[in-house]
């Protein structure tokens, strides 16, 4: 860099390379001093530039950076830094040659390596000599005995391998996982966010026999460090050989380290070990023999020997306080919308970020896709970024729906918008894009959510029996017993993260009853979300709450609007459920249930903008094309 800003072709330049170099050197010098190591005409750069005092040292910036050809990414935040490594078919596991790096076998099987500046030798204070290298964090591997260099420089066969970034800021990576020397095999992915990094396994499956473990940490405390574990509130003994199980764990921290939170619960493995070994174990033709011994701390997760289709949900809290993360497993940001072998998807109310992993086409988190892809969104500030990549590499054009609804501020080239009401359906070319991540942005204006049950229940000889996949819904009010039937629905607002100023519930029906042709139906609250299509009957079915507003049916077919702000929060954090009904005895009405792919019944949601983001600015260098309100690409 301080030979870049030598020839710099402007005065600007060179200023800005001389302050990154700066920042660089001085960040270093209490681990790792620059003279220790550099040549004497390097140090001769830099050190004018040192004693500069017009020269300021950039500051370490926040961001996050996928390396799509690297199979890597680096997420920044302030006061840590997380990189991720994996491997591909186009990307080796790991290297090993002359005798050196033996034993990194699984450190491109999805390590995670967390640097904070309160440890800044936590890597290079004798870790790899003594670390165990089939407990790496991160990674899920099965526990083999492994020869030297064993697998160095193979290639998996998996392709989906990499992720998506959004405006430089957020991002989502996975990998569809294949072991070396074993058959155990997992989808993994990683969703980085403002202040945690959400970590999802799914599809964990096979192997030989040995016990297959996700490590969530394995810190080295140095020669002689006390850090406190602390596991649901409790500290746990500081006595080197100690382990303990914990069944249905919500959060662990780590003094000087950070938090972890296990949604749902977990059982967690967790110890606290002496390990010793000699940088000769690990490299024959430089390493000594001197004996190292380091202490650790590990939390895992196992699955057993010879798991099927098993998972595992975590939340790293970098940097984070025992007490803050007490307060967030108490209250949460993060939720896993899915996780699967075909799908892992998180929302974070705290950031506005909904991202999914999708490793065959599908659907989570109000999105939609046609093609195997990875696509992370944010709301924020009444607009919504999203960005589009293919880690494959094997899609030509995915497209992509969402349920919310907005205008095109600006889009990548290869980004073409085929519908922006009442939702949005993106045509995002990524044919030669090398895994990179195709971006567009718009102004957020509204939400349209399908219902994620409906059913209708009947009174009478039939109030045991359920009709929850029927492909009708029915209402009436009737007066003899058995002819009365009510519809019940529920929606999912997970998708939503915006501001709701109003909401409509429309249901596609009409009058099919031989004592007229107009009847009228009302809207009704229901508070009970527990409900579901299989066991909804007369006799379970949940109680009316407030009437909400009418429509009017006849024996022409179409929407039936309700007004349903009333019983719809700002910011909903839980699903909504609705019940259809007639007020006083009436006529028949046929509705078509979410069974219907045509005319489903639907929750309209109209969205405001609350005050602007910091972040809602940001944008990446690329080449975009920018549109007028109301535009179209």
């Amino acid at each position: 860099m301080l030979r870049a800003a030598a020839s710099a072709p402007t005065t600007a330049q060179a200023d800005h390379f001389k302050s990154l170099a700066k920042g660089w050197i001085t960040r270093g010098e209490a681990y790792a001093p620059y003279a220790d190591t550099a040549t004497i005409p390097a140090i001769a750069l830099a050190q004018p530039v040192l004693d500069d005092a017009s020269v300021t040292a950039t500051a370490e910036a926040a961001g996050h950076v996928q390396f799509p050809s690297m199979d890597r990414a680096v997420h920044r935040r302030d006061g840590w830094a997380y990189a991720l490594a994996m491997s591909s078919a186009r990307v080796a596991r790991y290297e090993s040659m002359n005798g050196e790096n033996l034993h990194g076998y699984h450190t491109g099987d999805g390590m995670g390596y967390l640097y904070l500046p309160t440890d800044p030798a936590h890597f290079t204070d004798a870790y790899w000599p003594t670390t165990d290298p089939h407990r790496l964090p991160g990674t899920t591997v099965e526990t083999l005995a492994l020869a030297d260099a064993a697998g160095a420089a193979t290639l998996p066969t998996a392709t989906w391998v990499g992720g998506a970034s959004l405006s430089d800021t957020y991002g989502c990576a996975g990998m569809d996982f294949q072991q070396y020397g074993s058959t155990l095999t997992a989808r993994k992915s990683w969703f980085f966010l403002d202040d945690s990094i959400a970590c999802l396994g799914a599809g964990i499956s096979g192997g030989s026999g040995g016990e297959v473990v996700t490590t969530v940490e394995n810190r080295n405390l140095h020669a002689d460090g006390g850090n406190t574990l602390t596991v649901d509130g409790t500290a746990q003994p500081d006595t080197l050989g100690w382990t303990d199980t914990f069944t249905a764990a919500s959060w662990a921290h780590l003094a000087d380290v950070g938090g972890y939170l296990f949604p749902g619960g977990a059982t967690v493995h967790a110890a606290r070990t002496a390990r010793t070994g000699a940088w000769s174990d690990i490299n024959t033709i430089s390493g000594t023999t001197d004996t190292l011994t380091r202490r650790y701390v590990s939390l895992c997760l196992s699955h057993g020997a010879v798991p099927a289709a098993a998972s595992y949900a975590y939340v790293l809290l970098p940097g984070s306080t025992k007490e803050h993360t007490a307060s967030r497993a108490a209250a949460p940001t993060v939720t896993v919308l899915a996780n699967t072998a075909s799908v892992q998807a998180v929302r974070d109310s705290a950031s506005g970020v909904i991202a999914a992993n999708f490793f065959t086409a599908g659907s989570a988190g109000g999105i939609t896709v046609s093609a195997p892809c990875s696509v992370i969104t944010r709301q924020s500030g009444g607009q919504l970024v999203v960005g589009v990549s293919d880690p494959s590499r094997a899609a030509a054009t995915v497209t992509v729906r969402l349920v919310l609804g907005g205008t095109l501020i600006s889009a990548d080239d290869a980004v073409t918008v085929t519908q922006s009401a009442p939702t949005l359906t993106l045509a995002v070319d990524l044919s030669g894009a090398a895994g990179a991540t195709r971006e567009a942005t718009f102004t957020l204006t509204s939400a349209t959510l399908p219902a994620i049950a409906d059913g209708y229940v009947r009174d009478g000889s039939y109030a045991a029996t359920g009709f929850g996949t029927a492909t009708t819904l029915v209402v009436k009010n009737a007066t003899g017993s058995g002819y009365t039937r009510q519809s019940y629905l529920a929606f999912d607002t997970s998708a939503v993260l915006g501001t709701i100023s109003a909401a409509t519930l429309s249901a596609y029906g009409y009058v099919s009853d031989s004592g007229g042709d107009t009847t009228q139906l009302t809207a009704y609250a229901v508070a009970d979300i527990t409900w579901t299509e299989s066991t909804l009957t007369w006799d379970t079915k949940p109680a009316l709450g407030a009437a909400l507003s009418t429509a009017t049916a006849t024996t022409t077919k179409a929407n039936l609007d309700f007004d349903v702000t009333a019983h719809v929060p700002a910011t909903p954090t839980r699903p909504l459920s609705f019940a259809l009904a007639e007020d006083t005895p009436g006529l028949a009405v046929i509705l078509t249930s979410r069974e219907n792919p045509t005319t489903p019944p639907t929750l309209h949601l109209d969205l405001t903008a609350p005050g602007a983001s910091s972040h809602a600015t940001q944008r990446s260098p690329r080449r975009r094309r920018r549109h007028p309100r109301g535009g179209r690409a």
